[in-house]
Formats: structure tokens, sequence, C-alpha cells
């Protein structure tokens, strides 16, 4: 291994992608003729990123509309979501910015597991450690939430609450997110409510993947 294959490979240390999407350049994505238009719309936003961050000398958002804006990719399983959020995470991370990826059900288990941990008083270490892996998800940059939806309902709603609180917790501190989901809207409103269909068409544009099925069966 080179020195320069060495520094680029602690690129991705610690920032949860997958391995197969180390290193994953959107333009080459894009070279790909499946799902053009929604390649191009996350290009878009991407080379659009750092101008909508911009602030000014009080650091106040130059473009508050769209501070902390970030993507809401939709389409059918197996078209290409979960590469492009990836890709954009990849690019974003080259930049020198934070980014952080999980798939939602995963960070839903530590977040309620942190919670159980702390109701029955656990090993500090213990919960020193839950939590820290649930707040990585607060403090990047760039965080994406893969695949919404496929987490586990339950009575108490806390994966519901935790989206929702997710969301405005980063889109209020200015840290753009991406979420991929295969949910319809139909079937969004009807998991999440329509007050939190309605914000997150605030907090993130939406990409509807519709191209073929990209994915082995």
């Amino acid at each position: 291994m080179t020195d320069d294959t060495a520094q680029t490979g602690f690129l991705w240390i610690g920032t949860g992608l997958p391995r197969r999407t180390h290193g994953l350049v959107l333009d080459v994505l894009r070279e790909d003729d499946r799902a053009p238009d929604a390649l191009d719309a996350v290009a878009s936003w991407l080379h659009g990123l750092a101008a909508q961050q911009r602030v000014d000398q009080a650091h106040i958002p130059v473009f508050p509309g769209e501070f902390g804006r970030g993507l809401l990719l939709t389409g059918m399983p197996g078209t290409g979501k979960t590469t492009a959020a990836a890709a954009a995470a990849c690019e974003v991370r080259r930049s020198g910015k934070s980014v952080y990826f999980t798939r939602w059900a995963d960070h839903v288990d530590r977040a309620r597991d942190l919670h159980s941990r702390l109701l029955r008083d656990a090993n500090p270490e213990e919960v020193s450690a839950a939590m820290r892996a649930v707040q990585r998800v607060q403090e990047a940059f760039l965080a994406v939430l893969d695949d919404v939806g496929q987490e586990r309902v339950t009575d108490t709603g806390f994966g519901v609450e935790l989206l929702e609180s997710t969301l405005r917790g980063r889109y209020d501190a200015g840290k753009p997110t991406i979420v991929t989901s295969n949910l319809s809207s139909a079937r969004w409103t009807s998991r999440y409510s329509s007050p939190l269909r309605s914000f997150i068409t605030q907090a993130c544009r939406i990409v509807v993947f519709d191209g073929p099925v990209l994915r082995a069966v």
C-alpha cells in the first residue's frame, strides 16, 4: 500500500460508510444512463452545498431558506438510492467535512439501547460508549440516514419521535441530512404523520429514483 493509498483510507475511518462504497465518485455514477435525472439532482445539490452553507461575518446564514437543507432520496428498492447517498457522502468527506452513514433501523436500536441503559443506571462506561454512537448522527456535518421506514414499529412511537427530533435538530443546527426511503408519499404520511412529511419537504429536497431495479434478485 502506498502512502497516498493509506492516507486516503483514513478518510473513511469513523464514517460508518459501508466498505464497498469507500471512494465512490458521483460523476462516475452519472456516466451510467440509469436514473440520470435523479443523479443529476444529487449532483446539483452537492455542487451548490458550499454556497447554501455560506455565513456572513456575523455567522448568519447568507441563504437562510437553504441553509442546512439536505436530500430525501425516495423510490423502489434497488434503484440506486443508497449508492447515490454514499457517493455524495464520499464527496463531502473528501472536501474535509465530517460525515456519518447509518442504517436508520440500527440507529433507532442504538438509541433505544442507550435509553434503556440510562433508565437502569448502567455502568457509566457502557452508557458513555452507547451515547457516543448515538451522538455521531447529531454531530456530523452530513448524516446519511439509510432505509428510513424499515425500522421496527413499537407502541411507544420511539422511532417516530426520534426521526422527527433528529431531523429537526440537525436542520435547526444548519447540518444537512440525506435520507433514503422506499416509502411512498402516502405510506410516509400514514407511518410518520403529515406534519413530519411537511417538515421534511422543508428540510430536504425530494429526489425520486424511478429507474430500473439495479440490484440482483
